[in-house]
């Protein structure tokens, strides 16, 4: 009798291990549920984000169509204007990322937190290309008006 009542006790011990694992199993479970759901959160917005990217891509395309026919200073002011919107986007997708990063790091395993990132410097490399592309754009064109105006000038010297 003395045995059956310890057996009895030893299968209640092991029956509250069990629920306790249980337990501890459904709130990892729960965890991965709720990273999964951070992860396509962030999926969404870098798709947002890409495509934002596009659409100023396509519009510096544009621009530089609009550059050629419309002349020198107006290819100047819209380059600039294209410059400072390209730093705001900038600004802002390094303000979002910071905060992406922050909200990541306390809920996605280590892991997924360095796939991110380097996507993340994957990114921001291609914006800053970017920008370095329209500062380059910038110059070609300023040393395109610059020597269109000397031959002006050297044109008008040789008549004279």
């Amino acid at each position: 009798m003395e045995k059956d009542a310890e057996n009895f006790l030893e299968a209640e011990e092991t029956a509250i291990k069990l629920v306790d694992s249980l337990k501890k199993l459904q709130s990892e479970a729960l965890s991965y549920q709720t990273a999964s759901q951070e992860l396509d959160t962030v999926r969404r917005r870098l798709l947002e984000l890409i495509e934002s990217t596009e659409r100023v891509t396509i519009g510096s395309h544009a621009i530089i169509k609009i550059l050629q026919e419309v002349g020198g200073p107006e290819i100047l002011n819209r380059l600039s204007g294209l410059e400072k919107r390209l730093n705001d986007s900038t600004e802002k997708l390094i303000k979002y990322n910071q905060e992406t990063i922050k909200r990541i790091e306390s809920t996605i395993e280590p892991e997924l937190l360095s796939k991110l990132s380097k996507l993340e410097e994957n990114l921001s490399k291609k914006i800053i290309d970017q920008h370095e592309d329209i500062k380059k754009q910038k110059l070609l064109i300023s040393i395109t008006l610059i020597s269109s105006i000397i031959g002006i000038v050297l044109g008008i010297i040789t008549l004279f």
